[in-house]
């Protein structure tokens, strides 16, 4: 379906102590398949002043009040 379009993902969430062990997988999986890797973040929103926006959809997804 994606023919020569297929990527494998790595993160660097260092928080996150699993996150080398499966990084270190995903770089001999994309070694083995011969696969690009690409390297990512998490984004949630493009501009700073869209903020408040993704703040409040987030508590109305938790449940949660703003304040």
């Amino acid at each position: 379906m994606f023919k020569d379009r297929y990527y494998l993902e790595v993160q660097a969430h260092t928080e996150l102590k699993v996150q080398a062990r499966l990084n270190a997988k995903i770089l001999g999986l994309a070694d083995d398949l011969h696969l690009p890797v690409v390297a990512t973040n998490d984004a949630h929103f493009l501009k700073h002043e869209d903020h408040d926006a993704h703040d409040v959809l987030l508590c109305i997804g938790l449940g949660k009040d703003r304040n």
